[in-house]
């Protein structure tokens, strides 16, 4: 909506710019102003509306986006010449054999010179609004301070001086003029020594400035010249309007003044102007600095721009980056010097005796440390500072100079403060590929937990005799705890629950492996502690010496409920019944323990008979073990005294009453070991009982 407004806005002055110019070519046709107040009033208000409209289409068209003060300068100096050259071509060309100048033929009403009168007026009024612009521009340019009040004085006598030539048929009305004229030329004075924007620009500019302002004193006291007395200017505008005539001389002497104060200003800022630079250079560096410090930037990148930067900010002409400790060859990041000129300047560093700390920048001075004899390129001064990591350095700095000028003590503060803001960056940098490699691997381990829970069975065996529940927790991404059960017959359930030593992605393997060895030898005619035997030979093969597994295998009759099992090194397995809790730890050493016959002999097997309801608790030291705020144990009588309270729910709800006590006494502290429970309560037939 309010851009809609704004263009009907700007169609509207457009709109009434262009009546007004008609109005005022008829208007112009139609009467002869001379002689007649309220005909000249009615002239020069037409004059003036137009001059307002225009100054309002060409801010809008030029204006609304901020211009360079140089760029504003040249526009003016360029519309200045050509209106000038076009004036004194015209007066040139209406010549003529006669020696009838343009004046003369101004003066005459018929319609040729009206029309011609008209198209060159008009151009000096777009010139004119142009112009007052252009210094309304460079008035309120980098101002600190709110100097509208000022501005809005000026503009008012201007208008004012101006209108007031309506008085000069009037004698004793001059002083009225006069004092105008004089008030608005005084203001104008006021004004032109209000420049604050030079101090802005740099070396290059303000010597670009310095030849155009001496342009523009030079076309402005030629126009000045030209619109008094019986100047060309002056004829041509104060026939057509002696208000525009009067606003024409009085903004000539606005640049001329205006151009005269800038012309000195410049001059006095110049011999600063390399100073300036160099600071803007490196308060520039520092605020690049500031912002790439939370950008991403790939870290080899990172140290290219950190010499780039180095060598603008420490006016000097090399800068290679030494990782702290590295070797010669990882010398990196160099700028305007080779690696093995670079390597020159690190070795001769390495034989000073003096050392150097974090927030500290040591100079030292070379006696023409030549670097390539070819080209006879020498270093006489270098500057090293260090970086600093999150716990430590993290690399040095190098910068130098050709000449021998000594690095002084305010570049020696610039240099630790971009070094700072260097290190910063660095370490971002370091500290982002960090944290991508580690989102890497967690979607590694993520995946690999989804594996390793396909390798659990996915659902638990269903059948009238028993109730089965199973839960398996890791105490990271993936574990190495494993269970699983196998259908030998039709009446038998093996039953198998695994501990692997240590945790993690290492552990995981194991299981994984371990899965398929017990796949392969769980079959109906072996007995507990045959298969285990079997599988302890095979392990053999793959096992490394620092890993081994816990476990229980066995294998319950479904009808008779008689429970075979064998346990190799694993915590105990437990008997729940309504008579009371028993625990069963019969003799045999963890899987890859040895390899020897001792594992055979001194495993056994044990043989249960199960009553009505009576249920299999199997479960891994992560239950155990898992400690509270104090770091005591769960512990084995902790466990016994759950299971005694919850020993006539179903297996399901024994297994969710057990988690939440265990998950409730180390609430307060990390888990640390997988947990695995594994629960098989017997039913016993209807035709059995």
């Amino acid at each position: 909506m309010l851009e809609l407004l704004r263009n009907i806005m700007k169609k509207s002055r457009i709109q009434i710019l262009l009546t007004g110019l008609l109005v005022l070519f008829v208007y112009k046709v139609l009467f002869n102003t001379s002689g007649s107040l309220i005909l000249l009033v009615i002239n020069d208000a037409i004059v003036v509306l137009v001059f307002y409209y225009l100054v309002l289409v060409i801010h809008e068209l030029v204006f609304r986006k901020r211009n360079s003060p140089i760029a504003l300068v040249f526009s003016i100096l360029i519309l200045l010449a050509i209106s000038l050259l076009l004036l004194n071509i015209s007066g040139t060309f209406f010549k003529g054999e006669d020696n009838k100048g343009l004046i003369e033929f101004l003066k005459n009403n018929d319609s040729g010179a009206i029309l011609f009168g008209f198209i060159i007026n008009t151009f000096i009024i777009f010139v004119l609004a142009y112009s007052f612009l252009v210094f309304r521009e460079l008035f309120f340019l980098k101002q600190r301070r709110n100097l509208n009040s000022y501005y809005t004085a000026l503009i008012i006598f201007l208008l004012l001086s101006s209108f007031s030539t309506v008085l000069d048929e009037y004698e004793n009305l001059q002083f009225i003029k006069l004092a105008l004229t004089a008030n608005t030329i005084i203001l104008i004075t006021i004004n032109s020594a209000r420049i604050s924007w030079i101090a802005f620009l740099n070396k290059k500019e303000k010597r670009q400035l310095l030849g155009l302002t001496v342009g523009m004193i030079l076309l402005f006291s030629f126009y000045i010249a030209n619109s008094t007395g019986n100047g060309i200017v002056y004829s041509t505008i104060s026939h057509f309007s002696k208000t525009l005539n009067h606003f024409n001389l009085l903004l000539s002497i606005y640049g001329l003044i205006y151009f005269g104060f800038l012309f000195f200003t410049t001059l006095f800022h110049l011999p600063t102007a390399e100073a300036y630079d160099r600071k803007a250079t490196e308060v520039s560096a520092l605020q690049y600095f500031s912002k790439m410090i939370n950008r991403v930037l790939d870290f080899k990148d990172m140290l290219e721009t950190i010499t780039e930067q180095a060598l603008n900010v420490s006016n000097s002409d090399h800068a290679f980056i030494v990782m702290e400790g590295d070797s010669e060859e990882n010398v990196s990041a160099l700028k305007n010097i080779s690696l093995t000129n670079a390597n020159r300047i690190y070795t001769e560093y390495k034989k000073k005796p003096e050392g150097i700390k974090q927030n500290q920048v040591v100079s030292y001075s070379f006696d023409n440390l030549l670097l390539s004899k070819e080209m006879n390129e020498k270093v006489c001064e270098v500057s090293v500072t260090k970086f600093k990591g999150h716990n430590s350095t993290s690399g040095i700095l190098f910068v130098s100079r050709k000449e021998n000028i000594p690095y002084d003590e305010e570049e020696k503060n610039l240099l630790q403060t971009f070094t700072d803001y260097a290190s910063i960056a660095i370490e971002n940098s370091r500290l982002l590929a960090e944290s991508i490699e580690k989102e890497r691997l967690e979607q590694e381990l993520l995946v690999a937990r989804e594996m390793q829970l396909k390798l659990l069975p996915q659902k638990l065996p269903e059948s009238k005799e028993l109730e089965i529940s199973a839960v398996f927790i890791p105490a990271f991404e993936v574990g190495g705890d494993y269970y699983d059960f196998f259908e030998l017959d039709e009446d038998k359930l093996g039953f198998v629950i695994a501990d692997v030593s240590g945790k993690g992605v290492s552990a995981a393997f194991i299981m994984a492996e371990i899965r398929g060895v017990f796949e392969a030898m769980a079959k109906p005619e072996s007995r507990p502690k045959q298969t285990l035997t079997n599988v302890n030979k095979i392990l053999e093969r793959s096992l490394d010496k620092k890993s081994f597994i816990s476990s229980i295998y066995g294998y319950i009759s479904k009808r008779s409920g008689e429970v075979v099992f064998c346990r190799a090194g694993h915590p105990s397995l437990m008997i729940s019944s309504i008579s009371g809790i028993e625990e069963y730890i019969p003799a045999g050493c963890g899987l890859g323990l040895t390899y020897s016959d001792i594992f055979e002999t001194t495993l056994e097997e044990k043989c249960i008979k199960l009553e009505q309801d009576d249920a299999i608790i199997l479960y891994t030291d992560g239950i155990t073990e898992a400690k509270n705020s104090e770091s005591e144990d769960f512990g084995i009588q902790k466990l016994k005294e759950v299971i005694q309270n919850n020993n006539r729910e179903t297996a399901e709800s024994l297994s969710s009453a057990i988690i939440k006590e265990v998950t409730t006494f180390s609430e307060h502290n990390t888990q640390h070991d997988d947990i695995t429970l594994v629960i098989i309560k017997w039913k016993q037939k209807t035709e059995n009982k």
